[in-house]
């Protein structure tokens, strides 16, 4: 390989544990971003029916799920470059959220903007290195399978 995982990261349970939280911290703010928005847009435009809500609501549940979903499919498929895509999808989730502080008028909003919290969470543990080992991991893995699956069980072995 030409740039050695060994030599750069340190391999520990722990990476696993960041790039997992972070897909969850994903999805969970995404969720709590999309009901806030559509209570925010109900707010705004007057009356909606029960199934004009649950259509809004699965359509952007799905729009979010299938956008962090497909995103970390790539990045265990050893495509560093979807990391982007997970900060751009955080973007839009702190601007919804902002929307959501500016717009919405209720007695327990701080409590809703309480669950901005996750999104928060997802920014900075994007940001950490370990979860940079996260991501080399997987693209180390995928550019010489063998390889690194040799060097990995040489250093277990040593």
């Amino acid at each position: 390989m030409k740039n050695d995982f060994f030599e750069s990261h340190e391999l520990t349970p722990w990476i696993f544990v960041i790039g997992i939280s972070v897909i969850m911290t994903l999805i969970i703010g995404g969720g709590a971003a999309c009901f806030l928005l559509l209570l925010t847009v109900h707010q705004v435009l007057g009356y909606f029916t029960i199934g004009e809500y649950l259509a809004a609501g699965y359509v952007l549940g799905i729009v979010m799920t299938i956008s962090t979903s497909i995103t970390n499919i790539l990045i265990f498929r050893g495509k560093p470059k979807a990391t982007i895509i997970n900060k751009i999808y955080l973007y839009f989730q702190l601007a919804g959220y902002f929307i959501v502080l500016l717009i919405f008028e209720d007695d327990y909003k701080w409590f809703f903007m309480s669950c901005s919290i996750f999104s928060i969470l997802a920014g900075w543990l994007i940001s950490t290195p370990r979860y940079h080992s996260f991501v080399a991991f997987y693209e180390a893995l995928h550019k010489d399978p063998v390889g690194f699956r040799q060097k990995l069980l040489d250093r277990a072995l040593s």
